[in-house]
């Protein structure tokens, strides 16, 4: 038995894996063949499970859909060209197989065959229709898969030059802090030499505030003693000046005794001496 069906001659059989033809041409071929009316001639044999026409890539590397939007609208048209077949084709391709080229019925062929074949027909062109449809979809997601990681890898590219720039401006801010720091140390250094140099200063003279503890300490012993001494010197003299004047009160007692004894003598001496004068005096005028 012949074939009822012949592939669209716009679709090519190719590999999956190296799709080359461009948009335009493809959604132009699935636009022709919904409008045309004129249908391949039907020939019997094994492409009736024959596996669809798959679509090839619509876009090249040079010629990528560049929005969303537009992805979506291919995606409608392809679906609607989808359509546009579904209804035409099978329709014409029925007209054809109840046809020869003679316009006469097959000599070889039942009604029932007829109808047999004309399903199976359909049926193949409604899974070549859905696959190719699939399939379109199929690779108007992974081009808005590739829209998006494009996009994510510009919004990248951008902020890898964003940080490059921070990078270099915090290299540079790096760099000043770095010399700032090193200007630090060394003044840091420096105030360390000197602050060596007051902490031996401030141990000397700790050092000496400490001899100068020790020897006030020393002094204030010595004091003491001096005081004790001084006291046990005052306290002898306050002995000695006592005795003094205990002395003085004998001497005292003593001269007035013998004061009063020379004084009694006078007056007696006075009194023998007028006594003796008195008795020449008479002695001369009583001669």
């Amino acid at each position: 038995m012949k074939a009822l069906t012949k592939v669209n001659p716009n679709f090519s059989h190719t590999s999956s894996k190296n799709p080359t033809i461009k948009q335009k041409s493809s959604f132009s071929s699935l636009q022709r063949s919904s409008s045309t009316t004129t249908t391949p001639k039907p020939t019997l044999d094994s492409s009736i499970c024959q596996t669809p026409a798959q679509p090839q890539e619509f876009v090249s590397s040079k010629n990528r859909l560049k929005t969303p939007t537009s992805i979506s609208k291919l995606e409608s048209k392809a679906l609607n060209s989808s359509i546009n077949l579904n209804k035409t084709l099978p329709l014409n391709f029925n007209n054809q197989i109840l046809m020869k080229k003679d316009n006469s019925t097959p000599n070889n062929l039942n009604l029932s065959e007829l109808l047999e074949l004309e399903l199976k027909s359909k049926k193949t062109f409604i899974n070549t229709n859905i696959s190719t449809r699939y399939k379109v979809k199929k690779e108007l997601e992974n081009l808005e898969k590739i829209y998006q990681l494009e996009n994510k890898l510009s919004i990248l590219r951008k902020d890898n030059s964003n940080l490059k720039v921070q990078n270099n401006t915090f290299s540079k801010e790096i760099d000043r802090k770095k010399k700032e720091n090193e200007d630090l140390v060394k003044a840091l250094n420096e105030v360390k030499g000197v602050n060596e140099i007051l902490v031996g200063e401030l141990k000397e003279k700790n050092m000496r505030i400490e001899d100068l503890e020790q020897n006030k300490w020393d002094l204030n012993e010595k004091s003491l003693m001096l005081m004790k001494e001084v006291n046990e010197k005052n306290r002898r003299i306050e002995e000695i000046e006592q005795e003094k004047r205990d002395t003085v009160n004998g001497i005292k007692v003593y001269f007035g005794g013998l004061h009063d004894r020379i004084v009694k003598m006078k007056d007696k001496k006075r009194v023998m001496k007028r006594h003796i004068e008195g008795k020449k005096l008479s002695e001369t005028f009583g001669k």
